[in-house]
Formats: C-alpha cells, structure tokens, sequence
C-alpha cells in the first residue's frame, strides 16, 4: 500500500473518531470548529499529496499532441447537424 493510501485510511479514520466524539459531546461551537478544522485538514493534505507528485516529462520518442487536441482555441469549431456554423463562427463574420 502506497503513502497516500496509508494517509487515506489514517484521516478516514481520524475523521470517523472525532465526528464521534463532536457527535456525542453535541455543542454547536464545537461542531463548527470540528467542521472547519475537517476542512483545513482534507485542504492541507491535498496540496501535500498533489504537490509530491512528480509531473512527467515529454521524451523525443513521445507522440506530439496537436493543438485541436488540447482544446487550446487554435482550433476551428465544428459546425452543427444541420450543417450550420456555430455561434462562434457568427460572431467572427
């Protein structure tokens, strides 16, 4: 089992205790703090993991994507079913 499905189960169970606890004391101010405090906790350990993830570099024998592919504008819309262009096409005419 890998670290962050390790950390998974840890704050799953972390997460399972202290409701239990926040459920059986039931005061509203702690319910809040608890609530907030999940959120923190979830939001930190989300950059941690997403940040250690190394992104993968492109080698020269690596198949190149085009632009149409990456959706990144260059491209020329298609028309529709009935054959006429897209609103994005009336707005350049």
């Amino acid at each position: 089992m890998e670290w962050t499905e390790r950390l998974t189960l840890a704050l799953t169970a972390g997460y399972l205790v202290s409701l239990a606890a926040v459920f059986v004391i039931n005061e509203p101010v702690l319910w809040v703090l608890w609530a907030a405090g999940a959120v923190g906790i979830v939001g930190v350990v989300l950059l941690v993991v997403n940040r250690s993830k190394a992104v993968p570099v492109t080698s020269e024998g690596d198949e190149r994507v085009s632009a149409a592919e990456t959706g990144t504008g260059t491209e020329k819309p298609a028309a529709t079913e009935d054959g006429a262009g897209t609103n994005a096409d009336a707005e350049r005419d």
